[in-house]
């Protein structure tokens, strides 16, 4: 069954308009038109479907229910089938992320940039703690069809009492299905973001034992949570990602740039840095700013500002006498005529 949430990146508690805009953000990456990927027509199907179920209530909370359905029926499966294979795990040193739970939290740039908290609400499949994944639990009487012995003749054995000699009885705990899902509510710390995290769009955390978890006989084995917080990439206050570094627009007046001031820039009431303005760069004018935030650079951009105000009549004659003494008089203009290539 095809992962819906994971294929719109978003978290299992998104709202409609979390699940709308994240819908509009990968239609539009994986678009046919927009992405020359082999596959990303089959891609933008993916992302219709799952929008087509996660948009619709009913359909969206059936498409939940078949989800659980099968968690559950994949961990209560025959414990000698799934830990048949255990030992390659072990001697491959890979870990069975089976019992993992991937949680998706799209954050804003600003979020990435500050850190901060945020609380993941997410579903756990545990087995049972009271039956330790059995479904039931012994008495302490005598099994009345073995008398105890755990087997019949000495032959076989007793399926009354699974070979326990005791009397047995479901699980008032999870009523005999072995296992109890758990929703949990955690704060987790958002790091600061580095340049590899941009890189990769995602910064990925790990909590051990948050994690389904399942039973060999008393032994058990619990799963991780692994948080992945997506980047969201849109221009935010003038400042935009781009691929491994952040761009930022300001602008400021003229005359700051010909008298080469010192100015103070608040990037989104994060950290406030210091710059001295170079008249040079009145029309080139980009800045690059190394390890701003961590090992992230920054490519500044200064825009000089049109004065917005209306102008006397003496304030303008006083500029026009200053770009006349720049441009001179009379403006000619070059232009490179278009060739049209005969047929």
């Amino acid at each position: 069954m095809k992962n819906y949430y994971e294929i719109l990146e978003i978290d299992k508690n998104a709202t409609k308009e979390e699940i709308k805009s994240s819908y509009r953000k990968k239609i539009l990456q994986y678009h046919p038109d927009r992405n020359n990927n082999f596959n990303s027509e089959e891609i933008t199907k993916e992302i219709n479907e799952a929008f087509r179920i996660l948009s619709n209530k009913n359909k969206r909370d059936k498409y939940d229910r078949d989800i659980l359905d099968k968690n559950i029926s994949n961990f209560v499966k025959s414990n000698g089938n799934f830990y048949s294979n255990m030992s390659s795990f072990f001697y491959n040193s890979s870990y069975n992320t089976e019992l993992d739970i991937k949680n998706y939290i799209s954050i804003t740039l600003k979020d990435a940039l500050k850190g901060g908290t945020s609380i993941v609400t997410f579903d756990r499949i545990l087995e049972c703690d009271t039956c330790c994944g059995k479904g039931w639990n012994n008495l302490n009487t005598k099994c009345k069809t073995c008398n105890g012995l755990g087997q019949i003749n000495n032959i076989s054995n007793c399926t009354d009492c699974k070979n326990t000699g005791l009397e047995i009885e479901t699980c008032s705990v999870c009523l005999g299905t072995k296992t109890i899902v758990k929703r949990e509510n955690i704060t987790i710390k958002i790091p600061p973001i580095t340049k590899e995290n941009l890189l990769s769009n995602e910064i990925q955390l790990k909590f051990n034992n948050y994690g389904n978890s399942i039973y060999t006989g008393t032994i058990k084995t619990i799963g991780n949570l692994i948080v992945i917080l997506n980047i969201v990439r849109f221009e935010e206050d003038n400042i935009l990602i781009e691929k491994d570094n952040i761009k930022v627009s300001i602008k400021v007046p003229m005359h700051y740039i010909l008298s080469e001031k010192e100015i103070e820039i608040n990037i989104l009431n994060i950290k406030t840095i210091k710059l001295k303005l170079d008249s040079k760069k009145l029309y080139y004018n980009i800045y690059y700013l190394e390890n701003v935030f961590n090992d992230i650079p920054i490519y500044l951009k200064v825009h000089y500002e049109i004065p917005e105000k209306n102008l006397s009549k003496d304030e303008k004659e006083k500029l026009i006498k200053v770009m006349e003494e720049i441009y001179g008089t009379t403006l000619q203009l070059s232009y490179s005529p278009i060739t049209i290539p005969s047929s």
